[in-house]
């Protein structure tokens, strides 16, 4: 019994660091988006998208084609980036559930090895 518990435990340790690093990375992934790095590549800075009545600042069809175009990516991306917090919360959640089950586990497997030496 107490060899099936040890492997038990051994199984939730490897799947253990297996989600810290599979979290580990979307972490990663989410700060790169936080910081705005991303979005500075691919959305204009406001400069470059203002327009004015000058002739010489008119912005051709194709020009501001292009600009809807990254406009509707960068919103899309946006929507992703949310969605991708709310599931790295709830997968967070569940890490944390998994590390205290696992920690229980653990306090009892030693509770059961300190009974069964006296």
């Amino acid at each position: 019994m107490i060899r099936s518990l040890e492997e038990k435990v051994n199984e939730l340790i490897v799947e253990l660091n297996e989600l810290k690093q599979d979290y580990d990375e979307k972490i990663k992934i989410y700060e790169r988006f936080e910081r705005g790095g991303f979005f500075d590549t691919v959305y204009p800075n406001p400069q470059s998208a203002y327009i004015s009545d000058h002739e010489e600042d008119i912005v051709e069809d194709e020009d501001l084609h292009k600009l809807q175009v990254l406009k509707r990516k960068v919103m899309r991306d946006q929507k992703k980036v949310t969605k991708s917090a709310i599931e790295l919360g709830y997968q967070r959640k569940q890490l944390e559930a998994e590390v205290w089950a696992f920690q229980e586990m653990k306090r009892e497997l030693q509770l059961l090895e300190i009974v069964n030496e006296r």
